[in-house]
């Protein structure tokens, strides 16, 4: 496993097309996109369904992203079925890098 410094991280919100097409040119060590806080919750299926269609789509060996990681940041484990859907949706998704689970005690 290779290590990678995280001095950016940019976090962006799943259902919002034109901020994950500009998070793709800031160069950011890794770009986060958030399915939880980020999202309102009458969106949460159509930002999954954006989240796993940019990560399909960057999947041609020449990411999109550039060298930027690409994380994802699901539901909260205690919110049961959303965080379950949200990993049923990325992780068949191989350019996905990091799962990142908010709100962890």
């Amino acid at each position: 496993l290779e290590e990678r410094p995280r001095r950016s991280l940019f976090s962006c919100p799943g259902a919002d097309e034109r901020k994950i097409t500009k998070a793709k040119t800031l160069g950011a060590d890794a770009v986060v996109l958030d399915l939880e806080d980020g999202v309102a919750l009458d969106r949460k299926d159509a930002a999954r369904d954006l989240v796993v269609d940019t990560l399909l789509h960057d999947e041609d060996g020449i990411s999109s992203f550039g060298s930027s990681e690409i994380c994802v940041r699901i539901n909260g484990l205690d919110t049961g079925e959303m965080a379950l859907r949200d990993l049923q949706a990325i992780l068949p998704c191989q350019r996905l890098e990091a799962i990142v689970i908010p709100k962890v005690e």
